[in-house]
């Protein structure tokens, strides 16, 4: 069981500072007015929080009006001093141990205003720790407002297995608070306000109703989102009858199809039966035919024989006068002359075959360079007088042939060079796509690492380093951008381009500052990290300043307190403008169309920088499309 063991009050009513040590089953006991409901009233704010669920001063007898406001001034009541104190802070905090002898502190620090306002609240949840007056006094007597509370309680030196939780919204305080008291459901703030009220017991079923059972409302919502199903199911039975006449037709249609079906089979089936009997009629015809032709061949085969022997006898004969003709003087000067004349026209069957080809040659080529013209007039070339030539006259002889071998010699050099360029610049594009193509499979599985990887590999090493020597997780060491949200997308593109390689800039906790810094030293020249930017977060939120109205910096949204100062170090006297005459007005601005003004000089930002989102939800999705 978790017992009570200290409650702590500063500037509560009458009570100015004071601790109040409980043990086991504590009463308070007094006469009326001396402050017993004061303290109640602490006890069930500090479990209940909020103003509108707490009612104050249920535990008096004559009841009161009391509220946050009054308690943290103290309401005198009195016409010539109607309050103890002006702009005050207020401490409830409760302290409880657990059964294993841990303790734990959660309570509430308040703001009241002098001028009526409604008090700032901040809560808190201290783990595994006693109470301690150095998380709420910033010297003697002298304690912290809200804001300055919540960050000197996010940067206290706690013990290592101590945590510290602050909450700005009661739902929040609560869902913590009733985990932490152990799992306690949620009406149990309810019945805490209730249990105050201390009124005799009349009714027992008032009582058991009133304090100890839930509310339970008739769900009409429910009912009627039951009856419209129950008509939607009426809707959906008349759908699926007509479904099923619709099957039905169907399904007699597919029966008409099978018959059809096995009527086709049988139709085809006589139809080659009756090509195989017309094929049948014609192959014996053709064997006819093959055998008078077997017939034939055997009888040129003998003419062959004689034909043969014919040739024997005139070749013999032949030889004999070639002997005869040899011893011929004469004879063989004809025979001479012959040979060169039947060599001459040898000669000049191929030479006349050679021009034949050249004229259909240049004939080609002179398509071809027609059609050579044309491209270079699309590449906006000047075309070679030569070629001009060869076009005009398409026949031999060609005037100046070197000077067109040359011209050509020199297009398909320039030519090859395109070409070679192009197949360099193919190659890259490739290989950029491949890159792309690889990104885009792991975002959508939800890796960014791979992004931040390719778009700025220096910083993503130091992170790893980081990581690695000191310890940290992935949320200790983040990148800028995964702190950042731009609620409106049209000013997307001026955020991320005025950042640029900023948006990479690694943000690390204020106490591992200096120990990154020396690995960074360290490893900036092995490890090519130049250009990587490392945020000291203790110094920038030291120093911050805030941004001024109208400036980028007010369309972005971080939770971060680091990441916000440098935002608005960053971007802060950058002023919006919707058209480029409006920023003639502004020394330093900048446009939705990224047009950007420094130092009265305009430019345009450089695309690079803001056509790949990395700010926000938005930025896979942008990463993805593109």
């Amino acid at each position: 069981m978790k017992s009570l063991t200290r409650i702590r009050l500063v500037n509560w009513h009458y009570f100015e500072n004071i601790t109040i040590t409980c043990v086991g089953t504590t009463y308070l006991i007094g006469v009326n007015g001396v402050g017993k409901s004061t303290i109640l009233d602490a006890v069930q704010f500090a479990l209940v929080g909020g103003q509108r669920d707490v009612k104050f001063n249920q535990a008096a007898v004559a009841g009161g009006k009391r509220t946050l406001a009054s308690y943290v001034r103290g309401e005198l009541g009195m016409e010539s001093q109607k309050f103890l104190r002006g702009d005050a802070t207020g401490i409830v905090a409760l302290e409880f141990r657990n059964p294993d002898n841990t303790h734990f502190v959660h309570g509430a620090v308040i703001d009241g205003y002098e001028d009526g306002r409604s008090p700032d609240v901040i809560y808190f949840v201290v783990h595994n720790a006693t109470l301690n007056d150095e998380w709420f006094f910033k010297s003697e007597g002298v304690v912290f407002d809200t804001r300055a509370f919540k960050r000197h309680l996010e940067h206290f030196s706690f013990p290592r297995n101590t945590k510290a939780e602050t909450f700005t919204r009661v739902e929040d305080y609560r869902l913590h608070l009733l985990n932490r008291l152990g799992q306690l459901r949620e009406s149990f703030p309810s019945k805490i306000v209730k249990g105050l009220a201390f009124t005799p017991l009349t009714d027992i079923r008032a009582f058991v109703h009133n304090y100890l059972l839930d509310e339970s409302l008739v769900d009409v919502k429910t009912l009627q989102a039951q009856l419209e199903t129950l008509r939607h199911f009426e809707d959906l039975a008349i759908n699926v009858r007509e479904r099923i006449d619709a099957l039905n037709k169907i399904d007699e249609l597919d029966r008409e199809r099978l018959n059809n079906g096995r009527l086709r089979i049988t139709n085809g089936y006589v139809r080659r039966r009756a090509q195989s009997e017309t094929h049948l009629t014609a192959l014996k015809s053709l064997r006819v035919k093959l055998d008078e032709t077997r017939l034939d061949l055997s009888r040129a085969a003998l003419q062959r024989d004689e034909l043969n022997e014919n040739y024997k006898r005139a070749n013999t004969a032949l030889i004999d006068a070639q002997v005869a003709l040899q011893t011929d003087v004469t004879a063989t000067r004809e025979r001479e002359l012959k040979e060169k004349i039947a060599a001459l026209d040898s000669q000049l069957r191929e030479l006349k075959a050679q021009e034949k080809k050249l004229i259909e040659l240049i004939a080609a080529e002179a398509k071809d360079a027609a059609r050579l013209v044309d491209l270079l007039a699309a590449d906006s070339k000047v075309t070679p007088p030569p070629l001009n030539e060869l076009i005009a006259k398409p026949k031999p002889p060609i005037s100046n042939p070197q000077s067109l071998i040359s011209s050509l010699e020199s297009l398909g050099q320039e030519y090859a060079n395109d070409e070679a360029l192009l197949k360099d610049r193919v190659r890259l594009l490739r290989e950029e796509g491949e890159q792309i193509e690889n990104e885009i499979r792991q975002l959508r599985t939800g890796d960014r690492e791979t992004s931040y990887d390719s778009e700025a590999p220096e910083a993503s090493r130091l992170r790893r380093i980081i990581r690695a020597e000191l310890g940290l997780s992935p949320n200790d060491v983040l990148y800028l951008c995964t702190a950042l949200q731009v609620p409106d997308e049209s000013w997307q593109d001026a955020v991320e381009g005025v950042l640029g390689n900023n948006r990479f800039t690694l943000l690390v906790p204020p106490q591992h500052f200096n120990a990154a810094m020396h690995l960074y030293r360290e490893l900036r020249q092995k490890e090519k990290l130049h250009g990587v930017g490392l945020l000291d977060s203790e110094r920038i939120i030291k120093h911050a300043r805030n941004a001024q109205s109208g400036s980028l910096a007010t369309e972005v949204k971080s939770a971060h307190p680091a990441a916000r100062a440098f935002v608005d170090l960053v971007l802060g006297s950058t002023i919006k403008c919707d058209s480029l005459e409006a920023m003639r007005d502004q020394r330093t601005a900048i446009t939705r169309e990224c047009f950007v003004r420094r130092n009265f000089t305009d430019s345009h930002l450089n695309p690079h920088f803001y056509r790949r989102w990395f700010i926000g939800d938005r930025a896979i999705p942008r990463r993805i499309e593109l």
